[in-house]
């Protein structure tokens, strides 16, 4: 679970206002570019921005007690400079039977090598990639 949350209390009310007033014109033209580059058909780019804007405007959240019951081995990662902080993914974690936890230096998306985030400076992502080898190999 990388930069994620399962609660709207997650992150500060600017990201929720920010979510509701955001507008296709608001996505980096990263994204936009690799979506038409990958899915050439009118329309695709903004049925997808309007369908990710529904789910994340509409997320309900999910309780510790719904975590709980995740039974996949579980790696709870972020930045320390992510959207969500560090103590809420140690709570996050800590909701999962057996998860860990891993906060590694950057921000979000930054250490997964993230083209908006990182700026193609992947060093942050080559020494995260070691942790998350080390984590699925068991």
């Amino acid at each position: 679970m990388a930069s994620t949350f399962a609660s709207r209390d997650a992150v500060p009310d600017e990201f929720w206002d920010g979510m509701a007033n955001a507008t296709l014109d608001d996505m980096p033209d990263t994204y936009k570019d690799a979506d038409r580059l990958l899915n050439p058909e009118p329309g695709h780019l903004e049925r997808l921005f309007e369908l990710d804007h529904r789910r994340i405007t509409d997320f309900p959240g999910w309780s510790d007690d719904e975590l709980g019951t995740i039974t996949a081995p579980t790696l709870v990662v972020c930045g320390d400079r992510d959207i969500v902080t560090a103590a809420y993914a140690d709570r996050m974690a800590g909701a999962i039977p057996g998860a860990r936890l891993l906060v590694v230096p950057g921000g979000h998306g930054d250490y997964l090598g993230e083209q908006a985030a990182s700026g193609g400076d992947l060093r942050t992502l080559h020494a995260t990639v070691p942790f998350l080898l080390r984590f699925l190999d068991g």
